[in-house]
Protein backbone atom coordinates (compact mmCIF):
# COMPACT_ATOMS: atom_id res chain seq x y z
CA UNK A 1 0.00 0.00 0.00
CA UNK A 2 1.27 3.55 -0.65
CA UNK A 3 1.39 6.30 1.54
CA UNK A 4 1.82 9.65 0.53
CA UNK A 5 3.86 12.10 3.26
CA UNK A 6 2.62 15.87 3.18
CA UNK A 7 4.13 18.46 5.25
CA UNK A 8 3.04 22.13 4.52
CA UNK A 9 4.00 25.75 5.94
CA UNK A 10 1.48 27.33 8.80
CA UNK A 11 -0.54 30.44 7.75
CA UNK A 12 -3.26 32.62 9.66
CA UNK A 13 -6.81 31.80 7.89
CA UNK A 14 -9.89 33.39 8.26
CA UNK A 15 -12.71 31.39 6.77
CA UNK A 16 -16.36 32.89 5.55
CA UNK A 17 -17.49 30.40 8.46
CA UNK A 18 -15.62 32.66 11.32
CA UNK A 19 -16.28 35.47 9.63
CA UNK A 20 -20.39 35.21 9.88
CA UNK A 21 -20.21 33.93 13.58
CA UNK A 22 -18.08 36.68 14.94
CA UNK A 23 -20.98 38.93 13.58
CA UNK A 24 -23.46 37.14 14.76
CA UNK A 25 -21.43 37.45 18.30
CA UNK A 26 -21.78 40.91 18.21
CA UNK A 27 -19.01 42.05 16.96
CA UNK A 28 -18.59 45.08 14.99
CA UNK A 29 -17.46 44.84 11.07
CA UNK A 30 -15.49 48.05 11.34
CA UNK A 31 -13.86 46.19 14.62
CA UNK A 32 -13.36 42.80 13.26
CA UNK A 33 -11.16 44.30 9.98
CA UNK A 34 -9.15 45.95 12.43
CA UNK A 35 -8.29 43.08 14.70
CA UNK A 36 -7.54 41.31 10.76
CA UNK A 37 -5.51 44.14 10.03
CA UNK A 38 -3.10 44.00 12.95
CA UNK A 39 -2.55 40.26 12.25
CA UNK A 40 -1.66 41.28 8.67
CA UNK A 41 0.68 43.52 9.90
CA UNK A 42 2.40 41.77 12.78
CA UNK A 43 6.01 41.14 12.48
CA UNK A 44 7.26 39.28 9.33
CA UNK A 45 8.86 35.48 9.91
CA UNK A 46 9.97 33.07 7.78
CA UNK A 47 7.62 30.56 5.97
CA UNK A 48 7.66 26.97 6.42
CA UNK A 49 8.81 24.70 3.91
CA UNK A 50 6.45 21.89 1.34
CA UNK A 51 7.38 18.24 1.25
CA UNK A 52 5.14 15.62 -0.62
CA UNK A 53 6.47 12.30 -0.73
CA UNK A 54 4.51 9.14 -1.74
CA UNK A 55 6.43 6.08 -0.59
CA UNK A 56 5.62 2.32 -1.57
CA UNK A 57 5.17 0.25 1.17
CA UNK A 58 8.51 -1.71 2.06
CA UNK A 59 8.11 -5.94 1.70
CA UNK A 60 8.31 -8.14 4.51
CA UNK A 61 11.27 -9.60 5.42
CA UNK A 62 11.41 -13.30 5.06
CA UNK A 63 12.02 -16.27 7.85
CA UNK A 64 13.89 -19.88 7.69
CA UNK A 65 15.33 -19.90 10.84
CA UNK A 66 12.11 -20.94 12.88
CA UNK A 67 9.13 -20.83 10.61
CA UNK A 68 9.15 -20.84 6.30
CA UNK A 69 8.02 -17.45 5.21
CA UNK A 70 8.97 -15.95 2.06
CA UNK A 71 9.75 -12.31 1.68
CA UNK A 72 7.17 -10.17 -0.50
CA UNK A 73 8.10 -7.30 -2.86
CA UNK A 74 8.25 -3.71 -2.40
CA UNK A 75 4.98 -1.88 -3.19
CA UNK A 76 5.29 0.67 -6.15
CA UNK A 77 4.83 4.38 -5.28
CA UNK A 78 2.35 6.81 -6.20
CA UNK A 79 2.98 9.77 -8.55
CA UNK A 80 3.75 13.00 -6.74
CA UNK A 81 2.42 16.34 -8.66
CA UNK A 82 2.71 19.99 -7.11
CA UNK A 83 2.27 23.36 -8.43
CA UNK A 84 3.74 26.48 -6.80
CA UNK A 85 2.03 29.61 -6.74
CA UNK A 86 2.48 31.45 -3.62
CA UNK A 87 6.43 32.69 -2.46
CA UNK A 88 8.22 30.71 0.24
CA UNK A 89 10.75 33.36 2.14
CA UNK A 90 13.61 32.71 4.22
CA UNK A 91 13.42 29.34 5.07
CA UNK A 92 16.02 26.66 6.25
CA UNK A 93 16.36 23.91 3.20
CA UNK A 94 14.32 22.42 1.87
CA UNK A 95 11.29 24.87 0.43
CA UNK A 96 10.09 22.34 -1.77
CA UNK A 97 10.19 18.77 -1.70
CA UNK A 98 8.30 16.55 -3.97
CA UNK A 99 8.79 13.30 -4.44
CA UNK A 100 8.35 9.60 -5.12
CA UNK A 101 9.99 6.57 -3.47
CA UNK A 102 9.44 2.91 -4.60
CA UNK A 103 8.79 0.65 -1.65
CA UNK A 104 12.12 -1.47 -0.37
CA UNK A 105 11.97 -5.47 -1.40
CA UNK A 106 11.97 -7.78 1.21
CA UNK A 107 14.72 -9.91 2.50
CA UNK A 108 15.62 -13.26 4.20
CA UNK A 109 18.98 -12.86 6.34
CA UNK A 110 19.59 -16.63 6.85
CA UNK A 111 20.12 -20.07 5.08
CA UNK A 112 17.44 -22.75 5.35
CA UNK A 113 17.59 -26.41 6.18
CA UNK A 114 16.20 -28.04 3.47
CA UNK A 115 15.91 -24.85 0.75
CA UNK A 116 16.82 -21.13 0.39
CA UNK A 117 14.66 -18.56 0.11
CA UNK A 118 15.28 -15.58 -2.21
CA UNK A 119 15.12 -11.83 -1.24
CA UNK A 120 12.34 -10.02 -3.22
CA UNK A 121 12.41 -6.86 -6.23
CA UNK A 122 11.72 -3.33 -4.84
CA UNK A 123 9.18 -1.50 -6.04
CA UNK A 124 9.27 1.78 -8.90
CA UNK A 125 9.64 5.05 -8.18
CA UNK A 126 6.46 7.65 -9.96
CA UNK A 127 6.34 9.82 -11.93
CA UNK A 128 7.77 13.40 -10.23
CA UNK A 129 7.01 16.61 -11.75
CA UNK A 130 6.66 20.20 -9.75
CA UNK A 131 6.02 23.88 -11.27
CA UNK A 132 7.34 27.56 -9.87
CA UNK A 133 5.13 29.86 -10.96
CA UNK A 134 6.21 33.26 -11.76
CA UNK A 135 4.64 34.72 -8.45
CA UNK A 136 6.30 32.07 -6.50
CA UNK A 137 9.66 33.56 -5.43
CA UNK A 138 11.91 31.00 -3.10
CA UNK A 139 14.24 31.70 -0.46
CA UNK A 140 16.31 30.53 1.85
CA UNK A 141 19.73 28.52 3.24
CA UNK A 142 21.63 25.84 2.61
CA UNK A 143 22.41 23.99 6.03
CA UNK A 144 26.09 21.99 5.89
CA UNK A 145 25.29 18.93 7.73
CA UNK A 146 24.96 15.45 6.26
CA UNK A 147 21.76 15.47 6.17
CA UNK A 148 21.42 18.93 4.73
CA UNK A 149 19.11 18.75 1.66
CA UNK A 150 18.43 21.17 -1.25
CA UNK A 151 16.41 24.49 -1.41
CA UNK A 152 14.20 22.76 -4.31
CA UNK A 153 14.25 18.92 -4.42
CA UNK A 154 11.90 17.03 -6.86
CA UNK A 155 13.01 13.21 -7.19
CA UNK A 156 12.07 9.57 -8.20
CA UNK A 157 14.08 6.51 -6.83
CA UNK A 158 13.52 2.66 -7.27
CA UNK A 159 13.51 0.94 -3.95
CA UNK A 160 16.29 -1.45 -3.12
CA UNK A 161 15.88 -5.33 -4.03
CA UNK A 162 16.17 -7.56 -0.97
CA UNK A 163 19.37 -10.09 -0.05
CA UNK A 164 18.75 -13.54 -0.01
CA UNK A 165 20.17 -16.85 -0.83
CA UNK A 166 20.07 -19.04 -4.28
CA UNK A 167 17.77 -22.20 -4.26
CA UNK A 168 19.18 -25.68 -5.54
CA UNK A 169 17.63 -25.76 -8.06
CA UNK A 170 18.39 -22.68 -8.90
CA UNK A 171 14.84 -21.61 -10.31
CA UNK A 172 15.43 -18.91 -8.14
CA UNK A 173 18.02 -16.02 -7.81
CA UNK A 174 19.20 -14.65 -4.24
CA UNK A 175 19.06 -10.87 -5.05
CA UNK A 176 16.01 -9.11 -5.57
CA UNK A 177 15.90 -6.22 -8.33
CA UNK A 178 16.12 -2.60 -7.57
CA UNK A 179 12.92 -0.50 -8.24
CA UNK A 180 12.92 1.72 -11.05
CA UNK A 181 13.13 4.89 -10.70
CA UNK A 182 10.06 7.35 -12.45
CA UNK A 183 10.15 10.17 -15.06
CA UNK A 184 11.17 13.74 -13.71
CA UNK A 185 9.96 17.20 -14.47
CA UNK A 186 10.87 20.33 -13.40
CA UNK A 187 9.70 23.67 -14.97
CA UNK A 188 11.01 27.04 -12.81
CA UNK A 189 9.59 31.02 -13.98
CA UNK A 190 10.34 32.71 -10.73
CA UNK A 191 13.34 33.96 -8.51
CA UNK A 192 15.08 31.73 -6.65
CA UNK A 193 17.91 32.83 -3.83
CA UNK A 194 19.90 30.34 -1.96
CA UNK A 195 22.81 31.50 0.47
CA UNK A 196 24.92 29.22 2.36
CA UNK A 197 25.27 28.71 6.27
CA UNK A 198 28.59 30.78 7.38
CA UNK A 199 29.81 27.16 8.83
CA UNK A 200 32.32 25.31 6.15
CA UNK A 201 30.68 22.99 3.78
CA UNK A 202 32.80 19.90 3.50
CA UNK A 203 30.42 18.02 1.05
CA UNK A 204 28.54 19.42 -2.55
CA UNK A 205 25.40 20.73 -1.87
CA UNK A 206 23.09 22.05 -5.14
CA UNK A 207 20.50 24.51 -4.53
CA UNK A 208 18.10 23.09 -7.22
CA UNK A 209 18.36 19.15 -7.48
CA UNK A 210 16.59 17.19 -10.21
CA UNK A 211 17.09 13.06 -10.12
CA UNK A 212 15.93 9.87 -11.52
CA UNK A 213 17.54 7.24 -9.78
CA UNK A 214 17.25 3.51 -9.96
CA UNK A 215 17.38 1.31 -6.67
CA UNK A 216 20.29 -1.63 -6.15
CA UNK A 217 19.75 -5.02 -5.72
CA UNK A 218 20.39 -7.31 -3.33
CA UNK A 219 20.45 -4.95 -0.25
CA UNK A 220 18.87 -5.27 3.31
CA UNK A 221 16.68 -2.09 4.64
CA UNK A 222 19.95 -1.55 7.34
CA UNK A 223 21.89 -1.06 3.96
CA UNK A 224 23.93 -5.08 3.93
CA UNK A 225 24.48 -6.08 0.76
CA UNK A 226 24.38 -9.56 -0.17
CA UNK A 227 26.74 -12.33 0.62
CA UNK A 228 25.30 -14.82 -1.99
CA UNK A 229 23.92 -13.68 -5.11
CA UNK A 230 22.24 -14.58 -8.57
CA UNK A 231 23.11 -17.58 -11.71
CA UNK A 232 24.63 -16.51 -14.35
CA UNK A 233 21.75 -16.76 -16.89
CA UNK A 234 19.51 -14.31 -14.26
CA UNK A 235 22.33 -11.69 -13.71
CA UNK A 236 20.61 -9.41 -16.31
CA UNK A 237 17.17 -9.98 -14.29
CA UNK A 238 18.17 -9.57 -11.34
CA UNK A 239 19.89 -6.45 -11.89
CA UNK A 240 19.83 -2.61 -10.15
CA UNK A 241 16.85 -0.59 -11.09
CA UNK A 242 17.64 1.86 -14.29
CA UNK A 243 17.11 5.73 -13.96
CA UNK A 244 14.18 7.31 -15.48
CA UNK A 245 14.23 10.42 -17.79
CA UNK A 246 14.80 13.79 -16.67
CA UNK A 247 14.30 16.92 -17.71
CA UNK A 248 14.58 20.95 -15.98
CA UNK A 249 13.38 23.97 -17.73
CA UNK A 250 13.89 27.44 -16.75
CA UNK A 251 11.76 29.77 -18.48
CA UNK A 252 12.79 33.50 -19.64
CA UNK A 253 10.94 34.99 -15.76
CA UNK A 254 13.09 32.54 -13.90
CA UNK A 255 16.22 33.98 -11.92
CA UNK A 256 18.33 31.51 -9.96
CA UNK A 257 20.99 33.15 -7.74
CA UNK A 258 22.90 30.83 -5.28
CA UNK A 259 26.12 31.98 -3.10
CA UNK A 260 28.58 29.89 -1.14
CA UNK A 261 31.45 27.38 -1.90
CA UNK A 262 30.80 23.74 -3.05
CA UNK A 263 27.06 25.17 -3.62
CA UNK A 264 26.05 23.82 -7.25
CA UNK A 265 23.13 25.89 -8.93
CA UNK A 266 21.50 23.22 -10.50
CA UNK A 267 21.72 19.66 -10.39
CA UNK A 268 19.74 17.30 -12.94
CA UNK A 269 20.82 13.61 -12.88
CA UNK A 270 19.61 10.37 -13.90
CA UNK A 271 21.53 7.28 -12.20
CA UNK A 272 21.35 3.85 -12.58
CA UNK A 273 21.45 1.15 -9.99
CA UNK A 274 24.37 -0.84 -8.81
CA UNK A 275 24.30 -4.66 -9.37
CA UNK A 276 24.31 -7.16 -6.49
CA UNK A 277 27.16 -9.54 -5.08
CA UNK A 278 26.59 -12.83 -6.89
CA UNK A 279 27.39 -16.18 -6.50
CA UNK A 280 28.22 -17.28 -9.93
CA UNK A 281 28.81 -14.31 -11.60
CA UNK A 282 28.55 -10.57 -11.02
CA UNK A 283 24.94 -9.14 -11.04
CA UNK A 284 24.18 -6.52 -13.45
CA UNK A 285 23.54 -2.31 -13.01
CA UNK A 286 21.17 -0.87 -14.76
CA UNK A 287 22.19 2.24 -17.37
CA UNK A 288 20.89 6.10 -16.93
CA UNK A 289 18.31 7.43 -18.29
CA UNK A 290 18.20 10.75 -20.86
CA UNK A 291 18.94 14.11 -19.38
CA UNK A 292 17.10 16.94 -21.14
CA UNK A 293 17.93 20.74 -19.69
CA UNK A 294 16.87 24.26 -20.96
CA UNK A 295 17.63 27.24 -19.76
CA UNK A 296 16.26 30.69 -21.40
CA UNK A 297 16.57 32.83 -17.86
CA UNK A 298 19.33 33.72 -15.59
CA UNK A 299 21.18 30.72 -13.52
CA UNK A 300 24.04 32.66 -11.94
CA UNK A 301 26.67 30.69 -8.22
CA UNK A 302 28.68 32.60 -6.52
CA UNK A 303 31.59 30.77 -4.74
CA UNK A 304 34.89 28.04 -5.73
CA UNK A 305 33.32 24.59 -6.52
CA UNK A 306 30.42 26.05 -7.22
CA UNK A 307 29.32 25.19 -10.84
CA UNK A 308 26.54 26.94 -12.31
CA UNK A 309 24.13 23.47 -14.07
CA UNK A 310 26.02 19.91 -14.18
CA UNK A 311 23.77 17.72 -16.30
CA UNK A 312 24.69 13.83 -15.74
CA UNK A 313 23.23 10.56 -17.05
CA UNK A 314 25.34 7.51 -15.39
CA UNK A 315 25.13 3.51 -15.07
CA UNK A 316 25.23 2.01 -11.92
CA UNK A 317 28.19 -0.07 -10.85
CA UNK A 318 28.83 -3.35 -11.60
CA UNK A 319 28.11 -6.36 -8.65
CA UNK A 320 31.23 -8.12 -7.67
CA UNK A 321 31.96 -11.64 -8.42
CA UNK A 322 31.92 -14.54 -5.37
CA UNK A 323 34.94 -15.71 -3.86
CA UNK A 324 35.55 -19.72 -4.48
CA UNK A 325 38.25 -21.97 -2.14
CA UNK A 326 38.16 -25.25 -5.06
CA UNK A 327 36.09 -23.64 -7.44
CA UNK A 328 37.36 -20.67 -9.22
CA UNK A 329 35.98 -17.01 -8.36
CA UNK A 330 33.47 -15.81 -10.19
CA UNK A 331 33.67 -12.39 -13.07
CA UNK A 332 32.17 -9.35 -11.60
CA UNK A 333 29.58 -7.51 -13.58
CA UNK A 334 29.38 -4.95 -16.13
CA UNK A 335 29.13 -1.71 -15.42
CA UNK A 336 25.68 0.10 -16.88
CA UNK A 337 25.78 2.42 -19.65
CA UNK A 338 25.21 6.11 -19.38
CA UNK A 339 22.26 7.69 -21.68
CA UNK A 340 21.76 10.73 -23.79
CA UNK A 341 22.59 13.68 -22.16
CA UNK A 342 20.72 17.34 -24.02
CA UNK A 343 21.61 20.91 -23.03
CA UNK A 344 20.39 23.93 -24.46
CA UNK A 345 21.10 27.70 -22.61
CA UNK A 346 19.08 30.88 -24.48
CA UNK A 347 19.90 32.59 -21.28
CA UNK A 348 22.54 33.77 -19.20
CA UNK A 349 24.40 31.51 -16.84
CA UNK A 350 27.43 32.86 -14.59
CA UNK A 351 29.93 31.68 -11.75
CA UNK A 352 32.00 33.60 -9.69
CA UNK A 353 34.60 31.52 -8.02
CA UNK A 354 37.31 28.91 -8.82
CA UNK A 355 36.30 25.62 -10.56
CA UNK A 356 33.38 26.35 -11.06
CA UNK A 357 32.48 25.64 -14.41
CA UNK A 358 29.41 27.18 -16.49
CA UNK A 359 27.84 24.27 -17.63
CA UNK A 360 29.34 20.58 -17.20
CA UNK A 361 27.10 17.69 -19.34
CA UNK A 362 28.44 14.43 -18.77
CA UNK A 363 27.31 10.72 -19.96
CA UNK A 364 29.02 8.28 -17.52
CA UNK A 365 29.67 4.83 -17.80
CA UNK A 366 29.40 2.78 -14.39
CA UNK A 367 32.51 0.91 -13.35
CA UNK A 368 33.08 -2.88 -13.48
CA UNK A 369 32.51 -5.07 -10.52
CA UNK A 370 35.50 -6.96 -9.19
CA UNK A 371 36.36 -10.46 -10.34
CA UNK A 372 35.54 -13.04 -7.10
CA UNK A 373 38.94 -14.29 -5.41
CA UNK A 374 40.05 -18.33 -5.06
CA UNK A 375 42.02 -20.11 -2.58
CA UNK A 376 43.06 -22.82 -4.85
CA UNK A 377 42.55 -21.97 -8.16
CA UNK A 378 42.13 -19.10 -10.90
CA UNK A 379 40.75 -15.95 -9.63
CA UNK A 380 37.52 -14.51 -11.60
CA UNK A 381 37.93 -11.67 -14.00
CA UNK A 382 36.75 -8.09 -13.63
CA UNK A 383 33.71 -6.79 -14.98
CA UNK A 384 33.94 -4.33 -18.01
CA UNK A 385 33.32 -1.06 -17.50
CA UNK A 386 29.78 0.88 -19.13
CA UNK A 387 29.41 2.98 -21.79
CA UNK A 388 29.34 6.45 -21.93
CA UNK A 389 26.84 8.03 -24.52
CA UNK A 390 26.21 10.82 -26.26
CA UNK A 391 26.21 14.37 -25.05
CA UNK A 392 25.32 17.56 -26.70
CA UNK A 393 24.75 21.28 -25.42
CA UNK A 394 23.36 23.97 -28.29
CA UNK A 395 24.20 27.84 -26.83
CA UNK A 396 22.96 30.59 -28.17
CA UNK A 397 22.56 32.63 -25.12
CA UNK A 398 25.54 33.90 -22.12
CA UNK A 399 28.13 32.12 -20.79
CA UNK A 400 30.47 34.20 -18.32
CA UNK A 401 33.11 32.32 -15.70
CA UNK A 402 35.77 34.04 -14.12
CA UNK A 403 37.65 31.83 -11.46
CA UNK A 404 40.34 29.75 -12.14
CA UNK A 405 39.99 26.23 -13.95
CA UNK A 406 36.22 27.97 -14.01
CA UNK A 407 35.43 26.98 -18.46
CA UNK A 408 32.18 28.03 -19.99
CA UNK A 409 31.31 24.60 -21.32
CA UNK A 410 31.93 20.84 -20.17
CA UNK A 411 30.66 18.28 -21.89
CA UNK A 412 31.60 14.39 -21.46
CA UNK A 413 31.60 11.20 -22.14
CA UNK A 414 33.13 8.60 -20.35
CA UNK A 415 32.89 5.14 -20.44
CA UNK A 416 33.49 4.16 -16.96
CA UNK A 417 33.75 6.45 -13.87
CA UNK A 418 32.79 8.22 -11.26
CA UNK A 419 29.90 11.28 -11.74
CA UNK A 420 30.66 12.45 -8.42
CA UNK A 421 33.62 14.07 -10.12
CA UNK A 422 31.76 16.81 -11.25
CA UNK A 423 31.09 18.42 -7.94
CA UNK A 424 34.74 18.43 -7.22
CA UNK A 425 36.40 19.48 -9.79
CA UNK A 426 39.72 20.72 -7.25
CA UNK A 427 40.48 16.93 -7.00
CA UNK A 428 40.34 15.02 -9.84
CA UNK A 429 40.41 11.39 -9.61
CA UNK A 430 41.79 8.94 -11.70
CA UNK A 431 39.03 5.90 -11.22
CA UNK A 432 39.71 2.46 -13.43
CA UNK A 433 36.79 1.65 -15.30
CA UNK A 434 36.68 -2.30 -15.85
CA UNK A 435 36.87 -4.47 -12.41
CA UNK A 436 39.92 -5.73 -10.95
CA UNK A 437 40.77 -9.72 -11.48
CA UNK A 438 40.33 -11.49 -8.51
CA UNK A 439 43.23 -13.31 -6.47
CA UNK A 440 44.69 -16.60 -7.55
CA UNK A 441 44.88 -19.12 -5.13
CA UNK A 442 48.21 -21.04 -3.98
CA UNK A 443 47.80 -23.87 -6.37
CA UNK A 444 50.77 -24.11 -9.62
CA UNK A 445 49.52 -22.77 -12.53
CA UNK A 446 46.87 -20.77 -10.60
CA UNK A 447 46.20 -17.14 -12.35
CA UNK A 448 44.82 -14.24 -10.89
CA UNK A 449 41.41 -13.21 -12.60
CA UNK A 450 42.14 -10.66 -15.98
CA UNK A 451 41.07 -6.74 -15.62
CA UNK A 452 37.65 -5.77 -16.85
CA UNK A 453 37.90 -3.91 -19.97
CA UNK A 454 37.53 -0.57 -20.40
CA UNK A 455 34.61 1.42 -21.64
CA UNK A 456 33.97 3.25 -24.31
CA UNK A 457 33.36 6.89 -24.86
CA UNK A 458 30.43 8.40 -26.72
CA UNK A 459 30.52 11.29 -29.47
CA UNK A 460 30.36 14.34 -27.72
CA UNK A 461 29.14 17.52 -29.75
CA UNK A 462 28.63 21.09 -29.14
CA UNK A 463 27.07 23.84 -31.11
CA UNK A 464 27.45 27.72 -30.26
CA UNK A 465 26.02 30.85 -31.29
CA UNK A 466 26.08 32.86 -28.35
CA UNK A 467 28.83 34.71 -26.24
CA UNK A 468 31.48 32.81 -23.45
CA UNK A 469 33.46 34.83 -21.80
CA UNK A 470 36.34 33.54 -19.18
CA UNK A 471 39.04 35.75 -17.29
CA UNK A 472 40.80 33.08 -15.02
CA UNK A 473 43.56 31.00 -15.63
CA UNK A 474 43.25 27.30 -17.64
CA UNK A 475 40.01 28.61 -18.01
CA UNK A 476 38.70 26.83 -21.48
CA UNK A 477 35.76 28.55 -23.42
CA UNK A 478 34.16 25.23 -24.31
CA UNK A 479 36.09 21.85 -23.34
CA UNK A 480 34.77 18.45 -25.20
CA UNK A 481 36.00 15.09 -24.08
CA UNK A 482 35.37 11.41 -24.99
CA UNK A 483 37.28 9.53 -22.83
CA UNK A 484 37.31 5.48 -22.89
CA UNK A 485 37.62 4.03 -19.35
CA UNK A 486 40.91 2.40 -17.79
CA UNK A 487 41.23 -1.05 -17.94
CA UNK A 488 40.89 -2.89 -15.00
CA UNK A 489 44.15 -4.49 -12.52
CA UNK A 490 44.29 -8.00 -12.85
CA UNK A 491 44.00 -9.97 -9.83
CA UNK A 492 47.48 -10.94 -7.87
CA UNK A 493 48.60 -14.54 -8.24
CA UNK A 494 50.18 -16.77 -5.21
CA UNK A 495 51.65 -19.64 -7.44
CA UNK A 496 54.96 -19.49 -8.73
CA UNK A 497 54.33 -19.60 -12.53
CA UNK A 498 50.79 -17.41 -12.28
CA UNK A 499 50.65 -13.79 -13.83
CA UNK A 500 49.42 -10.18 -13.58
CA UNK A 501 47.03 -9.35 -16.15
CA UNK A 502 46.29 -6.09 -17.19
CA UNK A 503 43.22 -4.86 -19.58
CA UNK A 504 43.76 -1.87 -22.43
CA UNK A 505 41.93 0.89 -21.76
CA UNK A 506 38.80 1.35 -24.01
CA UNK A 507 38.38 3.43 -27.23
CA UNK A 508 37.23 7.20 -26.98
CA UNK A 509 33.99 8.23 -29.61
CA UNK A 510 34.49 11.41 -31.65
CA UNK A 511 34.13 15.12 -30.31
CA UNK A 512 33.03 17.64 -32.93
CA UNK A 513 31.89 21.72 -31.96
CA UNK A 514 30.33 23.47 -34.70
CA UNK A 515 30.34 27.01 -34.54
CA UNK A 516 27.86 29.59 -35.81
Amino acid sequence: MASIERRRGKRAEFSLNRLAAALHGGIGLAALLASLGSMAAGPARADEGISQVSRGADGRDGETAFTWSSATEGKDADPSAWTQSQPIRNVASPALEIGSVGGAGGSVHTKGVFHNLPGKPGGKGGAASLSVAQSAEISGVLGVSAQARPLIRVFSVGGTGGLGYTSWTESESGIGRGGDGGPVSLNIASRVTATSDPAARTRALPAIQVLSQGGAAGVSKDGRRSADGTYKDRVDTDRGGSGGDVSATFDKSASVGVTGALAPAVSVSSLGGDGGHASNSGGYPSNGGAVDFANWGTIAANGSNSTAVILQSAGGAGGGGANGAFAAGTPGGRGGAGGVVKALNGGTIATRGDYSFGIMAQSVGGVGGSGGGAAFVDGGGGGGAGLGKRGSITTCGTSTTTGAGSSGIVAQSVGGGSALDAFYATRPTVSQGGGSGGNSGILLFASGGTGGQGGVGGDVKAEHRGVIRTAGDAAHGVLLQSIGGGGGTGGAASGSTAFLSVALGGAGGVAATAAK
